[in-house]
C-alpha cells in the first residue's frame, strides 16, 4: 500500500526554501542600505573638518544586560579646543569594556589619554575621534554583513540556474544507460524545516572497462521507496565526464518535491 502524502507538503518545502532566500536578500539589502547611509554621513562630516588633539576627561557608563548578566560599557568623553580657543566636549559613539578577574574597566582608553580629534570647521561642537573604529567600523560591519547575505542569495540563485542547465544538457546530449537500483538513502547533509531529503542510489557496469560506477540522484523530499517498482533506472551521463550525470527520477510523483525546485 502506497503511503499517503500531505498535499500541502510541496508548497511547504518550496516556501521554506524560497522564504529563506527572501529573508537573506531583505536582510542583506537592508544592511547595505544602512552602510550606504552611514558612509555618506561620514563623508559629509569629513568634507569640512579640522584636525586637533583632545583629552579623555571622563567616561559615560551604560549598562547592558545579556543572558541575565549586566555589563558596563564605557564611552570616553573627549575635551578639545578649536581654532578660536574655545573648549568643547563630546562623547564617543564607540564604547568598550574589559573584564579581568571580576574587574570592569575601559578597554581602549584611560583618563587623560590624548586622542586625535576631527571637528567641523563651521560647527566646532560636532566632533569625532579620528580613527577607524569611530569613523568606519559601523560602515564596514553593515557593509560586510550585507555583502555576505546578498552573496549567499546570488550564489543560491546561480547554483539553481546552473544545475537546471546542466540537467537539461544531460537529458539532451548525455549518454543514456540502464543502471541497477541499489537502494535509497537519507541525505543527512541537507535539512529544511527539520526534514532531510532522500536520494536514490544506482549502479552500472561499464561494458568497455568492466568498472562499476555508482550514481546518486538529486534530493527528493519524500520517501520514494513505494514508487521504485523497476529494478532499472535511467541515468544520463556526460560523454566526456563520467562524474557528470543525472539520475532520471521522472517516474516519481510530486515533481515539485524533487530538486532542483
Amino acid at each position: 500500500m502506497r503511503q499517503q502524502h500531505n498535499t500541502t507538503q510541496p508548497n511547504h518545502i518550496r516556501l521554506a526554501n524560497r522564504s529563506l532566500n527572501l529573508i537573506f536578500a531583505l536582510f542583506g539589502l537592508g544592511a547595505l542600505g544602512i552602510a550606504c547611509v552611514m558612509l555618506q554621513d561620514t563623508r559629509d562630516f569629513l568634507e569640512d573638518t579640522v584636525a586637533t588633539k583632545g583629552r579623555v576627561v571622563k567616561f559615560e557608563v551604560e549598562s547592558k544586560t545579556e543572558d541575565g548578566e549586566t555589563r558596563k560599557i564605557y564611552k570616553p568623553v573627549i575635551e578639545y579646543k578649536d581654532q578660536n580657543g574655545f573648549y568643547y566636549t563630546f562623547t564617543s559613539n564607540m564604547g568598550s569594556t574589559l573584564h579581568f578577574f571580576g574587574i570592569e574597566r575601559p578597554l581602549w582608553y584611560a583618563e587623560n589619554d590624548i586622542v586625535d580629534v576631527l571637528y567641523k570647521r563651521s560647527l566646532p561642537e560636532q566632533a569625532r575621534i579620528n580613527g577607524f573604529l569611530e569613523l568606519w567600523s559601523l560602515v564596514a560591519f553593515f557593509g560586510g554583513t550585507g555583502f555576505v547575505f546578498v552573496y549567499i542569495v546570488l550564489w543560491s540563485v546561480l547554483h539553481h540556474y546552473l544545475k537546471r542547465s546542466r540537467i537539461r544538457a544531460l537529458l539532451r546530449d548525455g549518454v543514456s544507460v540502464k543502471a541497477t537500483f541499489a537502494g535509497i538513502k537519507i541525505n543527512d547533509l541537507v535539512q529544511i524545516s527539520k526534514q532531510h531529503p532522500y536520494q536514490i542510489m544506482a549502479m552500472w557496469q561499464d561494458p568497455a572497462t568492466f568498472e562499476t560506477r555508482h550514481f546518486v540522484s538529486e534530493n527528493i523530499w519524500f520517501d520514494p521507496a513505494d514508487y521504485v517498482t523497476d529494478k532499472e533506472i535511467n541515468v544520463f551521463i556526460d560523454k566526456g565526464d563520467w562524474n557528470n550525470y543525472y539520475v532520471d527520477t521522472s517516474f516519481l510523483p510530486f515533481p515539485e518535491l524533487q530538486e532542483p525546485f
